[in-house]
């Protein structure tokens, strides 16, 4: 045995000590949103409705929030579930986006298809109607302040489901659907954040 060397209980205690460090170290460089981005979501419904609040608090600035926020040709790259979504209305018309999704209630898997007209106010404010497709009555404000060098997203929903199931029993897919959208609309801002500005396929306004 090595000169200095732990035996018994303080070389277990060392070697426990070293390995959550490690996993610790290994959890921070694989998922850097944990560190990076926070966020908190509730979701209740009151008689027919479903509301949904939600806060995320992402170390990026406005602009580039806002950036991916409204890159809606490319929001099913990095939104879980979300199966396409693409800007059909023509320059000059108001602002309308077809999307189709997989939204997951227990066992069962629903297919989506909504479209939206949105409405916004340049890094401030977007207002998102459900205009068409099988979703029901659903309408998104989104607001963003910034915050000490990061920038607050702020949701609130208010949803009427077209479906068969009873309201109190959706909130849990509604609220679950709302974390996965934070989620990659997240790191979908902090892996923009590393990347130079030729490889962003949507350049960040002035804000």
């Amino acid at each position: 045995m090595l000169p200095g060397a732990k035996t018994g209980a303080g070389s277990e205690t060392s070697s426990l000590t070293l390995m959550n460090g490690v996993l610790l170290s290994l959890v921070a460089c694989l998922s850097p949103r944990l560190a990076d981005a926070a966020s908190d979501v509730a979701a209740y419904h009151a008689g027919d409705t479903i509301v949904v609040v939600a806060n995320a608090y992402v170390p990026v600035t406005l602009s580039e929030a806002w950036a991916v926020l409204n890159d809606y040709d490319h929001h099913a790259r990095f939104i879980l579930d979300l199966k396409s979504s693409q800007v059909i209305s023509q320059p000059g018309k108001p602002l309308r986006v077809a999307q189709t999704k997989i939204s997951r209630f227990g066992p069962f898997r629903f297919s989506v298809e909504s479209t939206w007209e949105i409405e916004m106010t340049p890094c401030e404010t977007v207002t998102a109607r459900s205009v068409g497709g099988n979703i029901g009555e659903v309408e998104v404000v989104t607001r963003l302040y910034a915050s000490g060098g990061s920038t607050r997203i702020s949701y609130h929903a208010y949803s009427k489901l077209r479906t068969l199931l009873p309201t109190r029993f959706l909130v849990g897919m509604v609220e679950s659907d709302m974390e996965q959208r934070l989620q990659g609309l997240s790191d979908e801002m902090l892996r923009r954040r590393t990347l130079p500005s030729a490889a962003v396929s949507t350049p960040a306004p002035a804000c």
